[in-house]
């Protein structure tokens, strides 16, 4: 029998995902309370956009690492989940398709960052301000579209099963035992729609992102607000770039991956495991991200590092006075004796 790795196991992948969601629990509440009740009257404008971007990020995490916890056969788009969806009986035909459009809210709302920064700095004066409000609703309308067609056409799995098995190397045991689900045989349903989403929310973002350097290097604007205000804008637009390009970091090394195993029909099943386990840190990496780019963020952090270190500090000293305070008090009663 050939020994099977744990970093291939179902095992491997429920006890990290658990542990990731566990470590992400208290730094989501810590980077939402940040938003809530420590961005300044100069954040007001971005505040909500982030906490936007906030609430999908977490959405999209704990769906992927305690409700589904996903164990996919690439490059088959087969597999069974092993979370909390699972033992609710919830058919994993619903659970690809709420992640699928969970996964694509995480980038609408990454877009809405820099709109919301375009609509504020110029973006008012424009045209753009009748259209948006109906552009990006249409994108968030998209973002729960576009997983239908391979949703609709989910196959028969008895067939379905038979040949994805045909495509893969033997399976362990300890696989087997668990009822492999086949979202999709057919990919022209499933890649399609995903390139067309991509797409895009790509264009919408590069299309921003000129007007918002245009805007930036324009000549009249220097006359309209002062270099203080300029500074800061820049700024702001400096540390939502550091935050999503770390969260688009965590999403092309999967999807590179997973594209790459397609193409030449690769099976490595502890790299397809480790591929989500990248993949689930985004909102981990992000969220840090964004408590160290934002200065005020960063700040609250700092200060609250440096009352625990202080608190330490404290009581160190009380103990070296109370030990002090202890020792004269036996010398004079050794001297009155």
């Amino acid at each position: 029998m050939t020994e099977v790795s744990y970093f291939s196991t179902p095992e491997f992948v429920a006890f990290s995902l658990h542990v990731i969601s566990g470590v992400e629990l208290p730094l989501h509440i810590f980077g939402t309370y940040c938003i809530l009740f420590k961005s300044p009257d100069s954040m007001k404008s971005v505040k909500w956009s982030m906490l936007n971007l906030h609430f999908w990020s977490v959405c999209l995490d704990w769906t992927v690492t305690f409700f589904i916890i996903p164990f996919v056969l690439f490059p088959t788009v087969a597999g069974f989940s092993l979370g909390m969806f699972n033992y609710m009986g919830l058919p994993l035909e619903r659970q690809c398709y709420l992640f699928a459009a969970l996964l694509c809210t995480v980038n609408v709302a990454s877009m809405m960052l820099f709109e919301n920064r375009y609509y504020l700095m110029a973006g008012k004066e424009t045209m753009w301000k009748k259209f948006r409000i109906p552009v990006l609703a249409v994108n968030y309308i998209l973002a729960f579209l576009y997983p239908l067609p391979a949703y609709l056409k989910f196959p028969e799995q008895s067939s379905a099963l038979e040949e994805v098995l045909q495509k893969l190397p033997p399976l362990p045991e300890v696989i087997l035992r668990h009822q492999i689900t086949v979202y999709s045989n057919e990919l022209i349903y499933f890649i399609i729609p995903i390139v067309f989403m991509t797409s895009v929310i790509g264009i919408e973002t590069l299309i921003i992102g000129k007007l918002i350097h245009f805007h930036m290097n324009s000549v009249d604007l220097k006359f309209k607000v002062s270099l203080k205000t300029i500074s800061m804008q820049k700024r702001i637009l400096t540390a939502l770039l550091i935050q999503t390009s770390t969260m688009a970091v965590n999403f092309l090394i999967p999807i590179t991956y997973i594209c790459s195993t397609i193409v030449f029909n690769y099976h490595n099943q502890a790299a397809n495991n480790i591929c989500f386990l990248v993949f689930s840190l985004h909102g981990l990496t992000s969220t840090s991200i964004m408590l160290w780019s934002h200065r005020p963020y960063r700040a609250v952090c700092s200060n609250l590092l440096r009352f625990k270190r202080s608190e330490t500090t404290s009581s160190k000293g009380i103990q070296v006075v109370n030990s002090t305070v202890r020792r004269n008090t036996r010398i004079d009663i050794f001297r009155s004796s």
